[in-house]
C-alpha cells in the first residue's frame, strides 16, 4: 500500500512539474536516458530480459539521471527531465509488479509507463 502512495505521488508531483515547465525540452542526456529504458521496458517485456535484468539496467540509469536533483529551478530542462526520472523510477516499480503479479493489468501497466517514457524521448508507442 506504501509503495502505491509512493507511485502516486510521484506521479502528481511529475506532472504538475511537467505542467509548469511551459513547454520545456528535454535534455539531450534525458532523452538518451529515456531511450534506454524503453530498450530495457521492450526487453522485459518480450522476455529477452529477466525481472533481475531490467531492474539492474534501470538502475543503472536512475544514476545516470542523478544530475536531476543539482539542476536550479531556472533550468529550462528541470521539468521534462525530472518527469522522465520519475517516469524510470515507475517503470521500474511496474516491471517489479510485473514479475510478483503476472496479470495482463500489471503487464499493461508496463507499456503504459514505457509508452510515456517512448513519448519523452521521440519514440513510437508500442
Amino acid at each position: 500500500m506504501k509503495k502505491t502512495k509512493f507511485m502516486l505521488l510521484f506521479l502528481v508531483i511529475s506532472l504538475l512539474l511537467a505542467g509548469c515547465g511551459g513547454g520545456s525540452k528535454a535534455s539531450a542526456k534525458a532523452v538518451s536516458v529515456a531511450k534506454s529504458a524503453v530498450e530495457v521496458a521492450d526487453d522485459y517485456l518480450d522476455g529477452r530480459l529477466s525481472y533481475s535484468q531490467a531492474d539492474a539496467k534501470l538502475d543503472q540509469l536512475k544514476e545516470e539521471m542523478a544530475y536531476v536533483d543539482d539542476l536550479k529551478q531556472g533550468d529550462e530542462n528541470k521539468a521534462s527531465d525530472f518527469s522522465i526520472s520519475v517516469s524510470i523510477t515507475l517503470l521500474s516499480t511496474d516491471i517489479f509488479h510485473d514479475s510478483v503479479n503476472k496479470t495482463s493489468e500489471s503487464y499493461n501497466k508496463v507499456i503504459e509507463t514505457r509508452n510515456d517514457l517512448a513519448k519523452a524521448a521521440g519514440l513510437s508507442k508500442r
